[in-house]
């Protein structure tokens, strides 16, 4: 970050940084420093679950959050995991929401796995499941964009039967 020299105070005088009383001068006058922003950079990777499940079966659903930020996560997020139709992350179908209470440095990761019911009157056919962390945007981040993953295997869920 570079501030000057034409910059004034109230009086409208130059800055004269180097205080030489020369004021306004092109390199002398001018204050220069850096900084960094610390943040998280929450993600999730390698989500898992069955390939088959039966509406109101509970399976098992496993994935990692990561933190690539250079700062901790020392607070309290939601996850969810969601069932969509297809390999995009839009309007989908949630399923479970949870609490994760486990403090993130940066660099590490954490492995999750949690027990969720396949909804009775849930959407049907082949489907995946979708995870997501920080869902209520509790910590604020670097990338916002990559705090979700999409499972490669395919869940496949029948219709449920209904009786009248």
């Amino acid at each position: 970050m570079i501030v000057g020299p034409s910059l004034t105070d109230v009086a409208g005088n130059l800055m004269n940084q180097d205080g030489d009383g020369m004021l306004g001068e092109a390199t002398q006058d001018r204050y220069t420093n850096s900084f960094t922003i610390f943040s998280p950079d929450l993600g999730v990777m390698n989500v898992n679950g069955p390939t088959n499940a039966l509406p109101g079966q509970i399976i098992s659903v496993n994935w990692i959050v990561t933190n690539a930020g250079n700062a901790a996560v020392n607070r309290t997020l939601s996850e969810e995991i969601f069932l969509p139709r297809d390999a995009s992350v839009s309007n989908d179908f949630r399923i479970a929401s949870f609490e994760l209470t486990n403090a993130l440095p940066p660099g590490a990761s954490l492995s999750r796995t949690q027990s969720v019911m396949i909804p009775l009157n849930g959407p049907a056919g082949t489907l995946r499941l979708v995870v997501e962390t920080d869902s209520n945007n509790e910590v604020t981040e670097a990338n916002e964009l990559n705090n979700f993953a999409i499972a490669s295997a395919i869940l496949s869920v029948p219709l449920a039967l209904t009786f009248d």
